[in-house]
């Protein structure tokens, strides 16, 4: 968490991260919730998501300003080397986010 929070303040970009974990069972935050939260759509904001129950546990939207700089081709290949069965098997899922 401080690193976000260093990288924050030294970019004015933000990185976002939600998890979703179905086995849980904490009552989860509906999508508008987490926008009004987080002040989304941001277009200086990157939301990794970790979800649990999907096959590639990564997934990454990001804010335009962002997608300028990185494009989807970028984001699609975090997702697919970090979020893969085999990634998260030699790392776990919290290592593939760090």
């Amino acid at each position: 968490e401080n690193n976000l929070q260093s990288f924050q303040k030294q970019t004015d970009y933000k990185i976002r991260v939600l998890t979703r974990d179905p086995r849980g069972k904490r009552e989860s935050m509906s999508s508008q919730q987490l926008k009004q939260m987080w002040s989304l759509p941001d277009p200086k904001s990157v939301v990794v998501i970790l979800d649990a129950s999907k096959g590639n546990v990564l997934n990454f939207n990001s804010g335009d300003k962002v997608a300028k700089l990185l494009p989807d081709r970028f984001f699609n290949e975090l997702t697919g080397r970090l979020g893969n069965l085999y990634a998260v098997r030699d790392q776990g899922e919290n290592g593939v986010v760090q």
